[in-house]
């Protein structure tokens, strides 16, 4: 549908309508004072790969041993060298197998990845081995609505988690521009030192806009957390097999999806100010939808994508 149109339609639809009105809509309190939340639970099986499986993966690879890359890995399995632990009798690799084996056993997400990221990117499939060692609750499927690509107001941050075969979403809202300190703060109350982050693109944009926001408004924190980026997950799965790699596509040609009536994010700014400035809920109806599904569409996607590296 046209944009104008779909505006035009909802302007109609939610006349008289008040934001209180919305479903699962909740006051949160915070540190930066209140700020509305939209609550909404789905079903969801999330599919984790066995821990052991992920170990037996990791310690098998040779290449996570500094020096060793394709040719010399595979002369040392030539040679009965198998997995790091039979490296550990080599006379030049095996202090550091020992090394990598033990941080490896930590059975610690972040320490694991410390090791993958010395040597491999963001989006090697190894990556994923270190979903094995969350705990399902403490995945965090985030994504920002903003006013503009740079030192704007987020109008809108999504977050969802996991637990018993069901995810939860939670929606802080802008109901004016003077709610962005308590929805930031929102957030950070729900950010403990073993969340990790799950994106679409959050790497080079929620995440460093999400701080921009909390240095401009002076508000302390630390968001360091592991971070899986399921854009540059999605290029090295998919790239050779879909059209493109947007959010949408993977959604249409992996999970079967299609959207209606949705707003892309390009539009939301001005969705969102003419919520502002006609005081009718309508326009930010699609803004909300259109976050909802981002969020458990990451969930199903990082599900899949685990399933494909069992």
């Amino acid at each position: 549908m046209d944009p104008n149109h779909l505006k035009k339609k909802l302007l109609e639809q939610y006349d008289g309508t008040d934001l209180e009105d919305l479903d699962g809509l909740e006051e949160v309190e915070t540190c930066q004072g209140s700020v509305f939340n939209i609550k909404s639970e789905d079903k969801l099986k999330f599919y984790l790969k066995n821990q052991e499986k992920a170990v037996e993966c990791l310690i098998s690879d040779l290449k996570l041993v500094k020096g060793i890359g394709n040719s010399k890995e595979n002369k040392l399995k030539l040679d009965g060298y198998n997995n790091l632990e039979d490296l550990q009798n080599h006379p030049r690799f095996g202090r550091a197998a020992g090394e990598v084996l033990s941080m490896i056993r930590s059975y610690d997400a972040q320490t694991i990845a410390s090791i993958l990221c010395e040597r491999y990117s963001q989006s090697h499939p190894q990556m994923l081995n270190t979903c094995s060692f969350t705990d399902i609750e403490d995945f965090i499927f985030m994504d920002i609505e903003t006013l503009g690509l740079k030192n704007q107001p987020i109008i809108l941050l999504g977050e969802a988690s996991i637990s018993s075969d069901k995810i939860t979403v939670n929606q802080y809202l802008l109901k004016d521009l003077n709610d962005e300190p308590a929805v930031l703060a929102a957030h950070l109350d729900s950010m403990n030192d073993n969340r990790v982050y799950v994106t679409f693109n959050g790497r080079s944009f929620d995440v460093p806009y999400i701080k921009d926001r909390l240095n401009y408004f002076q508000i302390d924190h630390k968001l360091d957390h592991h971070h899986l980026d399921l854009l540059h997950f999605s290029r090295r799965f998919y790239g050779n097999h879909l059209p493109n790699c947007q959010l949408t596509t993977i959604e249409e040609h992996l999970l079967g999806m299609e959207r209606v009536e949705d707003v892309p994010g390009s539009l939301v700014p001005d969705f969102y100010k003419t919520y502002l400035e006609t005081d009718n809920i309508g326009p930010l109806i699609p803004i909300i939808e259109h976050n909802r599904d981002d969020i458990i569409s990451l969930a199903r996607i990082i599900s899949r994508m685990n399933e494909q590296i069992d």
